[in-house]
C-alpha cells in the first residue's frame, strides 16, 4: 500500500471495485472458517466453499481486467499492475488458509476445485 503511494500510482475505479469487492469476499471466508470452527457451524462451512467457486471464478477473471489495465494508455501501468497483480494473489492467499481452517472442520473432506493458477498434479 505505502509503496503505491510513495510513488503516486493510481488505479481506476474499476479497478479499486474489483479489489474491494475481492477482499470483501476473502473477508466474509475468514469469518466463516472462524465461525465454522469456534460454532462448529455447517453453514459456516457451506458458505466458505460456495465463497470458494466464487473466489475461483474471480482469480479467473483477473486476467481479462489486467490486459486491459495494461493496455491503457495511463502512466504507471506496468507498476500498477504489479501491485494489483500482488494485492490479487496475496487475498487468495489468505482465502487458501480458510479453506484449510474448513476442511479440517469437517474432517479433512475434500470439496475445493483448483484455482487456475495453480498447477495441475
Amino acid at each position: 500500500g505505502h509503496q503505491r503511494l510513495d510513488k503516486g500510482i493510481t488505479v481506476s475505479e474499476g479497478t479499486e471495485k474489483n479489489l474491494t469487492e475481492f477482499h470483501a469476499l476473502v473477508t466474509e471466508g475468514v469469518e466463516q472458517a472462524i465461525r465454522a470452527v469456534v460454532e462448529e457451524d455447517e453453514d459456516a462451512m457451506a458458505r466458505v466453499k460456495e465463497l470458494t467457486v466464487e473466489v475461483d471464478q474471480r482469480m479467473a477473471d483477473a486476467p481479462v481486467h489486467h490486459i486491459q489495465r495494461l493496455t491503457a494508455e495511463e502512466p504507471g501501468r506496468i507498476e500498477a499492475y504489479r501491485i494489483e497483480m500482488d494485492m490479487m494473489e496475496k487475498l487468495r492467499q489468505i482465502f487458501s488458509y480458510s479453506v484449510a481452517i474448513v476442511r479440517h472442520a469437517s474432517g479433512g473432506v475434500e470439496f475445493r476445485v483448483p484455482l487456475v493458477f495453480e498447477k495441475a498434479s
